[in-house]
């Protein structure tokens, strides 16, 4: 995945496939600050998303489905962040 578009393309494809909502995606540095985010987050150059599975969907094939798209899976105790690798 070398693309802010790829990645964009990686998430769309998971969305037609399990239910979730993005709680984050790009930010600001100021924005980034405030939420506690890393220095250097792909959230600041719109290549990471958070996200929160529906009730139901199986965080365990939700992952593998990702995984196989290119994408890097962190488990966060409230949401699942998925990024370029």
């Amino acid at each position: 995945m070398t693309s802010v578009i790829d990645f964009v393309q990686a998430v769309l494809t998971l969305r037609l496939r399990f239910e979730f909502s993005i709680t984050s995606w790009g930010r600001t540095d100021k924005h980034n600050l405030i939420v506690g985010g890393k220095a250097g987050s792909r959230h600041l150059t719109w290549q990471a998303v958070d996200i929160r599975l529906d009730n139901g969907t199986d965080k365990a094939t939700f992952r593998a489905a990702a995984e196989r798209l290119g994408l890097k899976v962190v488990d966060e105790p409230d949401h699942l962040h998925l990024q370029t690798p």
